[in-house]
């Protein structure tokens, strides 16, 4: 980790009074999505979760790029990507096993609603319960 990376990433903790919301989901997409014509309209941050009972990995959340501050970086003592996300007064910390970058003419978070309804996924947390009175917090 770079000295500069260090230095962000002691900035963005320091200046949070609480804990990140942490979440480990396996996979993550960086997409970039064009229109037509090949002009850029959107970048977006796709997490994906396994769901047994359908046994495929499915959008469990995502978040639009130019929403907050994102850093995203290889956590080599964790062996996972680390994804920081700092929007609205909450910081996320969601680290992923695997991560890929796509370029697309087609939303696929959209194209997931085909298979799995955004009223059945399994999302983010909202908050972190395990800082606050010693909960379990949220399952995975």
């Amino acid at each position: 980790m770079t000295i500069a990376l260090s230095f962000v990433l002691f900035l963005v903790t320091s200046i949070h009074p609480f804990a990140p919301v942490l979440d480990s989901l396996p996979i993550a997409e960086d997409n970039i999505y064009y229109d037509e014509y090949g002009k850029r309209v959107f970048e977006q941050i796709i997490f994906y979760r396994y769901y047994s009972d359908m046994s495929a990995y499915h959008v469990a959340d995502y978040r639009m790029s130019d929403k907050g501050t994102i850093l995203i970086f290889f956590s080599r003592s964790l062996n996972q990507y680390v994804y920081l996300i700092y929007v609205e007064g909450l910081l996320r910390e969601i680290r992923v096993n695997s991560r890929f970058i796509s370029w697309t003419q087609y939303d696929p978070e959209v194209w997931d609603r085909n298979f799995l309804p955004m009223s059945d996924r399994k999302k983010l947390r909202k908050s972190n319960n395990n800082v606050v009175g010693g909960g379990v917090g949220n399952p995975l």
